[in-house]
């Protein structure tokens, strides 16, 4: 076969598989008048674009088709998908390509670049998108409100390698998104890639393991499985073989370096014998498993199971799997100390669905929080109490209770908010307003403890949120009244750093118990909407002469143009 051959039976390959997968699926109501050819070249890119959300977010065919935006003022973006649990939104550009020769133009990427950033202020810029966005308009919003949120722009295209000026055209848009911050990465998803992946969609090979359990069980009903413990050596074993074949099922692979991760590469290199005390343990689905040899005691049994996808703990298996290929002899013989907690489901006579609800189940159920570790920390307990001596509430552990945030009832979160923008590191704005969770990873350490500690009393903490929520509510205010696009990107994506600013031009006695409860109320309630405003209209200003409307969103991400800005306005 030659390559034009060759491209010519991959085409072929690929439009059966769109049509398998998303022939009643993709919405193509916008095209019921068009003639049959054109309908057709429709459906099969938007059929691409949620190919390839179906193999790179990993999400069902019935959720890839449902991201499609495309169609007419679709502003460069054919497919539109976030994922809050991965906080990542997926914006997907998409082209058929029928000789599988061609490839997008530096124009149609640059159509595409500008979508994006029109996207990126989506309450500014709504008139540039077709109803299919407006449509998805909580799901833009969910998305341009997530912390640590991440950015992936897939371009699909059943063609050649790209050329020099459309690769230019997707450099300078990362480069642009990121600007220092690893915030955005792009896909290329081509005729060599989707055809990969189809094949690999059908040729999957099932993963088989003999291991050995200590102290296992065994349940009958309603689903067969065995439990007990595992060998850390021998999960080590599964990666070096599998990689992430081995996670086909989970919700994610392995995500390499993390806080969590580097604890269980700790605990493993520095007390192997207690992992299995500190570890969750493993969720293994598989097709079959059984016990095998005459074994009968319950202390030790040889097991083989085949078929298997490791579908909770992926990070435990993926480190200790790490550490076991780099190891040497000697410091494998130390990974063989440990044992971990592992269980494996048969899903031989379950529902279809089965697994996916285990899948789902192990991952969200019950998880604990890093706040939830926060409600041990002393200097939580001090202020809880008072609170109560003062006559109002701080509710710092997590609650099924709805908490009204009013005069008698403040919170962890709107404390945590409010004493970061009161600091004077402006990255500990950054953080509040894209991942707060991160403030509170170790409460023996900054910036936990930058922030919580025995300087803050109830006085100087409720007076802080107060402020904080007289702010928001002008933010709030100014947001309804304005139709200025740089105004409204500051107020949406500056809320804290006009925050921050308002807090470092307050003097410190506004929140000593020797200022009067009613001088107090008197500067919140006259003072500080004047002063947010004079804030708001600097920044404003500022911002206009130097950004687009649609790039102020990134401004407000970097540390360094955060620093920059606030020694302008200050």
């Amino acid at each position: 076969m030659n390559n034009g051959r060759l491209s010519t039976f991959q085409i072929k390959q690929i439009d059966s598989e769109l049509v398998n997968l998303f022939e009643d699926k993709i919405d193509m109501s916008d095209y019921g008048k068009k003639k049959l050819n054109e309908k057709q070249l429709a459906f099969k890119s938007r059929a691409l674009a949620a190919y390839s959300l179906h193999i790179l977010a990993g999400v069902s065919s019935h959720q890839a088709a449902e991201s499609i935006v495309d169609g007419f003022d679709d502003n460069g973006i054919d497919a539109l998908l976030f994922q809050k649990s991965q906080s990542t939104l997926w914006l997907v550009q998409s082209k058929w390509i029928q000789t599988g020769k061609k490839s997008p133009q530096a124009a149609e990427l640059r159509s595409f670049k500008d979508g994006i950033f029109d996207l990126l202020d989506f309450n500014s810029s709504r008139d540039r998108f077709n109803y299919k966005f407006e449509c998805k308009e909580d799901e833009i919003n969910a998305a341009l409100t997530c912390p640590g949120l991440k950015i992936r722009a897939v371009v699909a295209y059943t063609g050649s390698a790209l050329g020099k000026h459309s690769r230019g055209v997707l450099s300078d848009l990362t480069e642009d998104l990121n600007d220092g911050e690893d915030i955005a990465s792009c896909d290329i998803f081509d005729l060599e890639s989707t055809f990969k992946a189809l094949s690999d969609r059908h040729n999957k090979q099932d993963i088989n393991v003999q291991f050995e359990l200590s102290n296992w069980g065994r349940v009958d009903e309603p689903y067969k499985a065995f439990y007990g413990q595992i060998n850390a050596s021998d999960v080590g074993r599964w990666w070096v073989e599998h990689k992430n074949k081995i996670f086909d099922q989970n919700i994610r692979e392995f995500i390499g370096e993390s806080s969590v991760n580097q604890e269980i590469s700790g605990t493993m290199n520095a007390e192997p014998e207690l992992f299995w005390y500190f570890n969750n343990g493993i969720t293994v689905l598989c097709k079959e498993i059984n016990k095998v040899g005459a074994k009968k005691t319950r202390n030790i049994g040889d097991f083989d199971a085949k078929g298997i996808s490791i579908v909770n703990g992926a990070q435990t298996i993926g480190c200790i799997g790490a550490l076991y290929q780099s190891s040497s002899p000697e410091e494998r013989e130390k990974i063989e100390y440990a044992e971990i907690s592992i269980r494996f489901i048969s899903l031989e006579g379950c529902e279809e669905d089965f697994g996916s609800r285990v899948t789902k189940a192990t991952n969200t159920q019950n998880r604990v929080e890093s706040r939830d570790f926060i409600a041990l920390d002393s200097e939580q307990a001090r202020l809880s109490k008072e609170f109560r001596t003062c006559g109002n509430k701080y509710h710092y552990k997590r609650t099924a209770e709805t908490i009204v945030r009013d005069e008698k009832n403040y919170e962890l979160e709107e404390a945590t908010v409010a004493l970061a923008c009161m600091s004077q590191d402006v990255a500990l704005v950054i953080q509040a307003k894209q991942e707060l969770s991160s403030l509170w990873t170790d409460s023996t350490q900054p910036p936990y403890t930058s922030l919580f500690n025995s300087y803050v009393d109830a006085t100087r903490l409720c007076r802080c949120i107060d402020i904080k929520r007289r702010v928001e509510e002008l933010v709030c205010k100014e947001q309804k009244d304005t139709d200025n696009k740089t105004r409204k990107a500051v107020l949406n994506h500056g809320n804290l750093f006009v925050l921050h600013l308002v807090f470092a031009r307050t003097k410190q006695d506004v929140f000593s118990s020797d200022t009067s409860e009613l001088d107090f109320s008197n500067f919140v309630n006259s003072n500080v909407p004047d002063m947010a405003r004079k804030i708001i209209d600097k920044i404003e200003k500022d911002v206009s002469e130097r950004y687009k409307a649609s790039y102020v969103w990134n401004m407000f991400r970097s540390v360094q143009k955060s620093r920059k800005l606030k020694d302008r306005i200050l």
